[in-house]
């Protein structure tokens, strides 16, 4: 049997292929265990099937939005600071949380061993909490329930993130912009 620089070469890019293969693997691999380790934010249709089909706001449509559910001008920073902590603009998102482990949903991140009822109509809100995913002017209106009764402390994402007025971002311009537009 003869040497061959080509059939070194050869087995040299089939080596290669397999390190190429198993970094991706691992790649993967990874990618799957922080999805999971995140995971705790789960986006799901309530089925349990992956769903990114829910509704995703931009800020100012947000600031808008909570400003026509009667959220005061005065609050509206606060309020889609909360959103944006809370769900990053998204309807879809069920969340566990991490000191209790009860699901959270929507916008909001409404608990729903408090809020919502799993099967049916439920809890506090008296809504489903799949309604909490589908239906915005519910979430609204369960979030503004919430706030009548423990104010902002009820959501951690408020506390760690949006607590500082100073620091908070100023929306009301989105509302202002948008009703004089609408009247011109």
């Amino acid at each position: 049997m003869k040497f061959s620089w080509q059939m070194v070469q050869e087995e040299g890019k089939e080596r290669q292929r397999r390190i190429i293969a198993a970094l991706l693997v691992i790649f993967i691999l990874t990618l799957v265990a922080v999805t999971s380790y995140i995971g705790i934010v789960e986006y799901r249709n309530g089925t349990g099937n992956f769903d990114f089909t829910g509704e995703k706001f931009t800020k100012c449509e947000m600031a808008r939005l909570l400003y026509a559910h009667g959220i005061p001008m005065s609050m509206i920073n606060d309020w889609v600071c909360l959103v944006g902590r809370e769900s990053h603009f998204r309807t879809n998102v069920v969340a566990r949380h991490p000191d209790w482990g009860s699901l959270c949903y929507g916008l909001f991140q409404i608990s729903g061993s408090t809020w919502c009822g799993a099967e049916r109509k439920g809890g506090g809100c008296n809504i489903t909490c799949e309604g909490l995913l589908k239906d915005v002017d519910a979430s609204i209106s369960c979030a503004q329930l919430i706030y009548k009764l423990h104010g902002f402390q009820a959501w951690q994402g408020w506390i760690d993130y949006c607590q500082d007025r100073h620091r908070l971002t100023d929306y009301t311009h989105c509302i202002k912009r948008y009703w004089n537009n609408m009247t011109t």
